[in-house]
């Protein structure tokens, strides 16, 4: 049964709330393309395509301006690992220096693979591709990135981050301002404690002046309980809360 003041969702439409992996592929190579497309064509990742490294640029800086974010993941296949590869993979980082780039390429020059590694590539694939090399890769890069976009907290339950969705048993579960910031602190650092006086100065960090009441976050935090799985925010007496999130 749905929650009280909850507003259901179809199956449908709590696929749609999860993560879609924003990928750019920029391939000279229309075998590779097709590959890399037909292997990973689910709900998980949309794909824009680029067939030459100039156009993947613009392509990048297209979606940056058009949607005001990043691509979440670029793959560049070429043959050759030359100076116009390598310079593009920096121009990108220099966009977003946290950008995860995926290099496939038959060409394995020492030299190179170490600029590419020093420019920060989330991963490298040899050709022939391998399609268990394939996946394995882009399930990795898939859960690092999924794991910034929704907080597992439960089976059935998940927090959204990019909607601020609490989402429980297909149903998305009203939430104050405060109660995301909290579930927000404890979800990116999902196995640290936090006392009551570290949450407070998190959630009003731009009020410096403000009294410290910790019965009041203790009041937050007991509201948002109620609406979370049991024991879904632990407490020590000494240590303070965290999140036992399961995945």
């Amino acid at each position: 049964m749905p929650l009280n003041n909850t507003c259901t969702f179809s199956k449908q439409k709590v696929l749609q709330l999860s993560p879609l992996i924003q990928t750019l592929v920029i391939s000279e190579v229309n075998n590779d393309l097709k590959q890399i497309v037909n292997f990973h064509n689910s709900k998980s990742f949309k794909f824009d395509i680029a067939n030459q490294l100039t156009d993947g640029l613009d392509k990048y800086k297209n979606f940056f301006y058009r949607e005001g974010s990043y691509y979440d993941l670029v793959i560049l296949s070429t043959l050759i690992l030359d100076k116009l590869s390598i310079k593009l993979c920096n121009l990108i980082k220099t966009f977003n220096d946290r950008q995860k780039i995926l290099i496939i390429s038959e060409h394995r020059e020492s030299r190179h693979l170490i600029e590419l590694i020093n420019i920060g590539i989330s991963g490298f694939i040899a050709k022939p591709i391998s399609s268990n090399d394939l996946s394995s890769v882009m399930r990795k890069i898939y859960l690092e990135i999924r794991s910034t976009k929704v907080i597992v907290l439960f089976p059935g339950c998940i927090y959204d981050m990019n909607e601020k969705n609490l989402i429980r048993d297909n149903n998305v579960v009203p939430l104050t301002m405060n109660e995301r910031k909290i579930i927000e602190l404890l979800g990116s650092h999902r196995y640290v404690n936090f006392t009551a006086e570290a949450i407070y100065n998190h959630i009003y960090f731009d009020q410096p002046f403000k009294d410290i009441s910790l019965d009041s976050i203790r009041s937050i935090i007991k509201r948002l309980r109620k609406k979370l799985p049991d024991n879904c925010i632990l407490h020590q007496r000494l240590l303070g809360y965290r999140l036992n999130i399961l995945s």
